[in-house]
């Protein structure tokens, strides 16, 4: 019998709000909100993506917003994580940079959440005009989402999409102006309209880019791998999911904006587009193995994932498309019980990030740190880079790192500083480096004396109509 996957509580309200609530009401009753509605930014479910940032620096952190309508913010609320001490104080700031009101959140405590203040009176807004709410942060350890592009759940408020979270260093509270690689910092505003409220529009799904001209005779390319031609979605998430049950199979779904958690092992992923979205199976410093994922594409969003479109390790692609990312596929979690990993019949085709060379981007088409035995056959892994954004390597498996053996059988790889980097014992046939595509050499390998150097193993040439021809061998080492 086929398993039905298993949503949680949070997403399906997540998915409420969407559907049928045109802004979310915050409850009346809590202690020292103001009567009447008042509607905020965001739902009440945990936000997406969020991960704490491991810095005690002190930091002011905000988001910028419009109303659509008159009316007041009354409060400020932030999504705390326990790491993230206080004392915290919030301010309102007017589109010039003057602080209109502040509140103290009092002492923190108790389970991640939405921590709440109210001002001592509602600050009217203009309509259409950019204002910030902010919270300084005196200890860091804050909640972050990078690469957010996400919009209001409220028809009153607006953000834009990609720029809305803003920062600043430093002791003091001080008016946010700064930006990072579109961050947000979940501040929300708590605002009274003073009108009726329109609907909020619909999450749009981006604009997705899900194939290239790249042809190479006898190896996969985006027309033959990820979710078939012409397929269409039997359902559309926005958001997280969470696959709770052991055996859940889930097929024929389209993922936006959100992370995939793998909390069960023997999970089967088939026939699902993920848009600006991952997959990530290791739950509680435990690792789900057994995953499955076939037939599935990882394609870009509106702005950068700057994450792997799968991890950690115990899972096995097959006919898996990653086009557009900054990250390919990863291996790891081997001391959390991460199993090998088997990528088969793929194509990853990966992007420098949005804003190189001002990032220092270091990506990968895919990488082992910590990892069980990794096999990979019958692939296509392309980096490709820009001046000043050379990426690391169509294949990253270094020494060092805690991973174990490295298989490759016929495998082709281009770009990069080094196109296939090996420094673990492994096993290498077919490889096949394009010709010229790296910046300082086809390959560097470390472990010869613990490798098996098998035949195939060639720098090519690929023609525009897609024919591969042998340039010379491909030796180990360097």
């Amino acid at each position: 019998m086929r398993k039905l996957l298993l949503i949680s509580l949070g997403v399906i309200a997540a998915l409420v709000a969407l559907a049928v609530v045109a802004f979310l009401v915050i409850d009346p009753f809590d202690d020292g909100a103001p009567s009447g509605d008042v509607v905020s930014l965001w739902p009440e479910v945990p936000p997406a993506h969020v991960d704490v940032v491991n810095d005690e620096d002190p930091v002011e952190l905000g988001t910028a917003f419009t109303s659509k309508v008159e009316g007041a913010v009354a409060g400020v609320r932030f999504w705390w994580t326990p790491r993230n001490a206080g004392p915290h104080v919030a301010s309102l700031w007017s589109p010039d940079g003057e602080r209109l009101a502040t509140v103290d959140f009092g002492e923190a405590g108790g389970q991640e959440g939405w921590r709440t203040a109210w001002f001592d009176q509602p600050v009217e807004i203009d309509q259409g005009e950019r204002y910030v709410v902010s919270y300084h942060a005196p200890q860091g350890h804050f909640a972050q989402t990078v690469g957010f592009s996400g919009q209001s759940f409220s028809g009153a408020l607006e953000v834009e999409p990609g720029k809305s979270g803003v920062y600043a260093e430093g002791a003091e509270s001080t008016f946010p102006t700064k930006s990072w690689e579109s961050s947000q910092y979940w501040v929300d505003p708590l605002f009274m309209p003073a009108g009726e409220v329109p609907e909020a529009a619909a999450p749009s799904v981006p604009k997705i880019v899900d194939t290239d001209d790249f042809k190479a005779s006898g190896f996969p390319t985006s027309a033959d791998t990820g979710v078939p031609k012409d397929w269409e979605p039997q359902q559309t998430y926005t958001g997280d999911l969470d696959i709770d049950e052991p055996g859940t199979v889930l097929e024929d779904v389209r993922i936006v904006n959100g992370v995939l958690h793998v909390r069960a092992p023997d999970v089967t992923i088939r026939r699902v587009e993920f848009v600006g979205s991952r997959i990530d199976n290791l739950h509680a410093n435990a690792c789900n193995n057994d995953l499955v994922i076939e037939d599935s594409s990882f394609v870009r969003g509106d702005t950068e994932l700057f994450q792997p479109a799968v991890q950690f390790g115990g899972y096995t692609a097959t006919r898996v498309k990653v086009i557009g990312l900054s990250e390919g596929l990863r291996a790891g979690g081997a001391e959390h019980g991460c199993g090998p990993v088997v990528v088969d019949d793929s194509y990853l085709s990966i992007a420098p990030a949005d804003g190189c060379p001002d990032v220092d981007w270091h990506g990968d088409g895919f990488q082992a740190n910590s990892a069980a035995p990794v096999t990979i056959r019958d692939t296509t892994i392309l980096l490709n880079h820009d001046e000043g954004c050379l990426g690391n390597g169509a294949i990253f498996h270094p020494e060092n790192s805690g991973n174990e053996r490295l298989t490759v059988e016929d495998v082709l790889v281009g770009g990069g500083g080094f196109a296939f980097r090996l420094g673990t014992p492994g096993s290498v046939s077919g490889l096949k480096v394009i010709a010229d595509s790296w910046e300082y050499g086809p390959s560097h390998v470390t472990t010869c004396d613990r490798t098996t150097w098998g035949a195939g193993n060639e720098i090519v040439s690929v023609s525009e109509g897609g024919e591969v021809s042998a340039v010379g061998p491909l030796s180990c080492g360097r």
